[in-house]
Parts: structure tokens; sequence; C-alpha cells
């Protein structure tokens, strides 16, 4: 994948992570009686921080390769990846169950 395709990506999953916070704020706002935990609500932008991180590295690869720099693929990324799936797989079983049970 490309650095250009990449942060694309990336300013996906913030625009989602941002989308998120706001509905879980509107969400606690809405519901009278509803106590308000803010590391529920600070949660996702946690994650936006470390997104900012991978940014700043990929920005120095373009500035050196290229927009179309295309990164070397380590020899272990098949098996993160599905690890990765099974953990957002499991992640997302539990989210979706606390959502119902709320």
């Amino acid at each position: 994948m490309t650095i250009r395709n990449t942060k694309r990506m990336i300013l996906l999953a913030i625009g989602l992570l941002v989308l998120v916070t706001l509905l879980d704020v509107f969400v606690t706002l809405r519901r009278p009686g509803h106590s308000i935990d803010y590391f529920e609500m600070v949660m996702p932008l946690l994650f936006v921080a470390v997104f900012a991180g991978t940014w700043r590295r990929l920005s120095k690869l373009e500035a050196e390769h290229g927009p179309d720099y295309v990164q070397p693929s380590p020899p272990y990324a098949r098996k993160m990846l599905i690890g990765a799936g099974i953990v957002a797989a499991v992640l997302g079983a539990i989210a979706g169950y606390l959502i119902v049970a709320r």
C-alpha cells in the first residue's frame, strides 16, 4: 500500500473515531439520570493520538521517497493481520454487547 493510501485510511479512521466520540457524548447527554463517564468519552480520542504518531512517521517516509512509495512488508505481516482481525472481531462483539445491554 502506498503512503498516500495509508494516509487516506488514517484520515478515515480518525473521522470515524471522532464520530464515535460525538455520538457517545450525545447519548450521554440525552439520557436523563445517566452518569457521565469521561474516560469512556475520551478513549476513542486517545487512538487519534496514536494515529497522529503514525501520520508523522508516514510524512517522513513521504518526504524521503515520495507519496507513491510502497513500504516493504515485514515477514510477520500476515500473522499480524490475522491477529488484528481476531482482536477486532472480539472487541466488536464486546462493544455490540455493551451497546445492546446499555
